[in-house]
């Protein structure tokens, strides 16, 4: 079963961004953590930033100093380096790097996370299941939510905009019609098991005319679980009679 973990980075000690850039992944020190291969691992940079900048996935473990990168290049302190030259080495591969706050500390804290993280941590079932439903709202066109614009010819029912990432309104949708596809009945846990657990876009059908700072989200009437390819149709101009 895929395990997922909270660990904490320092970028007054690594350039963690520049080594990502470069080799799209970073060997880690692995202690003696029991991390498993395809394990989901989210990096919370400390102060100042206090949030979770990456979310990277385990490809190998236990690897030794004689199978890690050189780099060195990247470490603020040359002691340091050499230092963290002993021990075993996880190879984490980088899936996402996020920009929003919606994973400051203040955030995390409320859903589950008992202080700013200092050691590797496994994630509460809280603050996994927080983290999991922001992915599930900016997973399709994230560029469009971010900039509250239309998705190129689709209609104005279908518009794509920062109302649909209230985590709250989408539970609550969610709560109400579970985790099925309303178009297709795809329920992905059925379908592909643990790792599709919770997993499904939710959708927003009200005009973008009709939301303005004043408009409260009813998310029965308002939101629709669906999964990604009926989503993407419908933001393609499909019509759906939910």
């Amino acid at each position: 079963m895929t395990q997922y973990w909270l660990i904490s980075a320092n970028h007054n000690k690594y350039d963690h961004e520049a080594a990502f850039q470069k080799w799209g992944f970073i060997d880690w020190k692995q202690g003696n953590y029991s991390y498993q291969v395809n394990d989901i691992v989210y990096i919370y940079a400390s102060a100042p930033f206090q949030t979770i900048k990456y979310k990277t996935q385990v490809v190998e473990i236990d690897k030794t100093r004689n199978d890690i990168v050189d780099d060195s290049q990247f470490w603020k302190d040359r002691t340091k380096y050499e230092e963290a030259l002993q021990g075993r080495f996880m190879e984490l591969k980088l899936i996402e790097e996020f920009a929003s706050d919606e994973r400051h500390l203040k955030n995390l804290i409320e859903n589950g996370l008992k202080t700013a993280p200092q050691g590797p941590q496994r994630l509460s079932e809280p603050l996994r299941t927080y983290l999991l439903e922001l992915e599930n709202f900016s997973v399709l066109y994230p560029e469009v939510i971010q900039n509250d614009t239309l998705y190129e010819g689709v209609k104005e029912q279908v518009a794509v905009n920062r109302y649909e990432r209230s985590s709250r309104a989408r539970q609550e949708c969610i709560n109400y019609y579970g985790y099925n596809c309303m178009v297709c009945d795809l329920n992905f846990e059925n379908e592909y098991g643990e790792i599709g657990k919770e997993f499904i876009h939710v959708h927003h059908i009200v005009p973008l005319s009709e939301i303005g700072k004043e408009y409260k989200i009813d998310p029965v009437k308002d939101l629709r679980p669906v999964c990604p390819n009926c989503h993407a149709m419908i933001h393609r101009g499909l019509e759906v009679d939910f």
